[in-house]
């Protein structure tokens, strides 16, 4: 199995962040660590042995990257303001540095942004602003409301990085179509079975995420799985979704 760790001084973060890229062929995946952990993190967990036999079997490609919470969201020294810098900064980090080098390596792949804890909530936060750079999100026990670690504060710039706040809030367009329609891959697990994600994200979710904007189970999103079709669409894809709804 490929194991390969590269990494590079980001200009947003100030600061050397590393990368693990598992596997050698198959739809991407980004993942994001829990808490203030590393990107290692998931391998000293034994998740990556555990999905061995999809890796070497090239039905996947793994790509695990560091955390900045430890100076943003977990930093209680931090002004709520610099926390939400932080998130915004690491936010540009994932989109504008670290998915350039997934798509070229996966020949211009839109990879599935997955995390746990914590590491949902910021790939949550990811997904929804940039739905057409993924594939779907994976989404695992995170809290998708992060006003708690602001202590009463709340601003515009917060709203703007809040799920929960963003998400219920968005208005018609495409950005919505996207989530609607464009095909996006949404597991989720809170306590108990793996749901998706209309069962299990907030109300604002689900209304969004819904055709009908209703809350009934009737309709879900788009929910292949690793693997299944369409799952893998690479960004001149969305492309032509994006031509195709500024035409209509």
């Amino acid at each position: 199995m490929r194991r390969e760790i590269t990494g590079w001084y980001s200009e947003r973060l100030h600061r050397h962040m590393p990368l693990v890229a598992y596997g050698h062929y198959g739809p991407p995946v980004l993942m994001l660590p829990t808490a203030a952990a590393d990107f290692l993190e998931y391998e000293r967990f034994g998740l990556i042995d555990s999905l061995s036999w999809f890796l070497n079997e090239g039905k996947v490609k793994l790509y695990s990257v560091d955390s900045v919470n430890r100076l943003g969201l977990m930093n209680e020294q931090a002004s709520p303001e610099e926390k939400i810098a932080w998130m915004q900064r690491y936010d540009a980090y994932l989109t504008e540095e670290v998915l350039p080098l997934i798509r070229a390596d996966s020949g211009g792949c839109a990879p599935m942004i997955m995390g746990i804890s914590l590491g949902s909530s910021l790939a949550a936060n990811t997904f929804f602003k940039h739905p057409d750079l993924f594939s779907g999100a994976m989404l695992i026990s995170g809290s998708y409301d992060l006003r708690g670690f602001f202590n009463g504060f709340y601003n515009e710039d917060l709203y703007f990085n809040n799920p929960v706040d963003f998400v219920g809030g968005m208005h018609e367009g495409h950005q919505l179509n996207v989530l609607r329609h464009g095909g996006k891959n949404l597991p989720a697990r809170g306590s108990g079975k793996p749901r998706i994600a209309r069962g299990s994200l907030p109300t604002s979710f689900r209304q969004k995420a819904s055709h009908t904007n209703s809350t009934s189970g009737d309709t879900t999103w788009r929910t292949t799985g690793p693997g299944g079709a369409n799952w893998c669409r690479s960004t001149s894809d969305n492309a032509s979704d994006r031509d195709q709804s500024s035409r209509s």
